[in-house]
């Protein structure tokens, strides 16, 4: 699961190219990304074809099923709420791609920042992988954020939390934003193992 700002500052040649080789040498049977708010304010369909090209399916308030013998699992991908012009139409847009996997046993949902909580608390998800917090890229001792870009992201800064109905793991991600350094807020690429039952 890869969840967007695949760049800052500019989709250039030289960064598609990187992140096609990047996303190329993951020796993973099924990628599935969505985009990020930095990459939204760049090329966004420069880095869906890089994406692409490296084996990425990408989907933007879509949803799939994993292939068989997983094919009770459903994948969505969510919109960027940060960047989403029109959040009421996200939301509609999220509730159409939902229904679309409404059958499935477990459905599990990737959006780039916790504010997409909002659109699926109460609606049969069960499980949110996040971004953008960076856990607040600069944080006090014990990971207190500073400032947090995200109102969600205020409650649900970094790590494992529940949000209702809905579980949630927040990743801190491994880059960084306007400021080069991080405080109390470690870089993190997390393994994720989902149990039948």
């Amino acid at each position: 699961a890869l969840g967007g700002d695949y760049v800052f500052l500019g989709a250039t040649q030289e960064r598609v190219r990187e992140l096609n080789e990047r996303v190329s040498g993951v020796a993973a049977p099924i990628k599935i990304g969505v985009l990020g708010n930095h990459d939204f304010w760049a090329r966004p369909a420069r880095l869906e074809v890089a994406l692409s090209a490296g084996g990425t399916i990408v989907l933007v308030n879509e949803a799939m099923r994993l292939p068989p013998p997983h094919d009770d699992v459903a994948i969505i991908g969510l919109d960027d709420p940060y960047t989403s012009e029109d959040r009421r139409a996200g939301e509609a847009a999220v509730d159409k791609a939902l229904a679309e996997v409404a059958d499935a046993k477990v459905k599990i949902a990737i959006c780039h920042s916790p504010d997409g909580v909002s659109w699926l608390r109460g609606k049969g998800v069960h499980f949110l992988m996040a971004g953008h917090t960076h856990g607040g890229h600069l944080a006090l001792p014990g990971g207190r954020a500073l400032i947090m870009s995200s109102p969600m992201g205020r409650l649900y800064p970094w790590g494992f939390h529940e949000a209702g109905d809905l579980r949630l793991f927040v990743s801190r991600g491994v880059g960084g934003s306007l400021v080069p350094v991080r405080t109390w807020a470690p870089p993190d690429v997390a393994v994720l193992t989902f149990v039948g039952g």
